[in-house]
């Protein structure tokens, strides 16, 4: 990578790297809690501090075990090591160059290194820089990029062939502070997706929908508008019987696609929006994704098609745009479920509701 020896990391110096303690995810809005519960779970986190936004959320925290753990985090968008911020960022052009003058002083050898363990060393290396800039500045994410391109190059002597990636140093702005990170993983594609249909939810949605289900072992659930089959791909156990149900063909082979490529077996078939065919009670849950599909008579009308395949105990949660509707059958007992939560989400731009549903006579 250019000249410089730092960047030219060799597999038997890495013990000699300094080692990383800190570290940021990102989640899509409203997935920070269950994103907070995943990192809990690890053994050797300590100091979470969530940075809460409307459209995507940021968590910081110290970890001293093995970053490999962090790769299988499902409810966030990216994991990051984190190399600092840069307090009294002003709006015009001194606020970036002080960006700039920061970013000259931290050395980004010990992220590349951990890079290179977690994903091999790269035939190509390089090193990009992205930016995300707030309202109120008056320079633009772009213009900082290449002021901050210029620094790396300078630093490191990059070739303009090399300022490309697969490093990626990101730098986000919001008011008068600038956070710096360095991505070690991006977590929201999986490598399962071999076929869509369009309108797929981000598979850390996905994967928050089953945090919320709770399924047990031994289950069976479904989806009955499953699209691609992602939701049900990415649920956490893997002795769970699953149903995909679609009214499209396509999404049915769409489906088949990619519950092969994960190794995982699927029961599917298609069905007309209005008779589920499942025996009586005979499924556990169902975890759905009803936003833009507009073939279902609304959310309660898809709610009392399903109730007769339910067990007595059965579980739902569907997510879909807020219903008021929904919500005041709910309330006046007209509907043969009760809620249990809501969740909001931000998903693909939009705000959401995941409603956690269950039976009730």
């Amino acid at each position: 990578m250019g000249h410089n020896d730092r960047l030219e990391i060799e597999p038997a110096l890495w013990p000699e790297i300094e080692k990383i303690f800190y570290f940021f995810v990102t989640t899509p809005g409203g997935l920070d809690g269950f994103a907070v519960q995943e990192l809990r779970s690890l053994q050797g986190v300590r100091g979470i501090r969530v940075d809460r936004r409307r459209r995507q959320s940021r968590i910081h925290f110290q970890y001293d075990r093995s970053p490999r753990r962090l790769l299988d985090l499902r409810c966030v968008n990216g994991v990051y090591t984190d190399l600092g911020n840069v307090q009294g960022v002003t709006v015009g052009r001194p606020g970036m160059l002080r960006v700039a003058e920061a970013l000259a002083k931290i050395d980004v050898t010990p992220a590349i290194a951990l890079y290179d363990i977690l994903h091999g060393v790269q035939d190509a290396p390089g090193l990009r820089v992205t930016c995300t800039v707030g309202r109120g500045h008056r320079f633009t994410a772009g213009e900082l990029s290449q002021i901050l391109v210029a620094v790396l190059a300078d630093r490191y002597d990059l070739d303009p062939q090399e300022q490309s990636g697969p490093y990626t140093v990101h730098v986000s702005i919001e008011r008068r502070t600038a956070r710096i990170g360095f991505r070690l993983a991006r977590l929201d594609e999986r490598n399962y997706v071999g076929a869509t249909v369009g309108g797929e939810l981000p598979a850390p949605v996905s994967a928050a929908l089953w945090r919320i289900a709770k399924p047990r072992s031994g289950e069976c659930w479904l989806d009955s508008a499953c699209r691609s089959g992602l939701n049900l791909i990415e649920a956490p156990q893997t002795d769970l019987k699953k149903v995909a149900l679609d009214l499209h063909p396509p999404c049915l082979d769409a489906t088949s696609i990619n519950a092969e490529a994960a190794g995982q077996r699927l029961s599917s078939a298609l069905w007309d929006g209005h008779h589920l065919p499942c025996a009586p009670s005979s499924v556990d849950g169902v975890v759905t994704d009803l936003s833009r599909r507009t073939e279902f008579k609304g959310v309660c009308h898809w709610l009392e098609t399903h109730r007769a395949a339910l067990k007595l105990d059965g579980r739902i949660v569907v997510l879909c745009d807020r219903d008021r509707d929904l919500e005041d059958r709910l309330e006046s007992g007209s509907l043969p479920f009760r809620q249990v939560s809501r969740h909001s989400i931000k998903a693909a731009g939009r705000s959401r509701s995941a409603y956690h549903l269950r039976t009730h006579t």
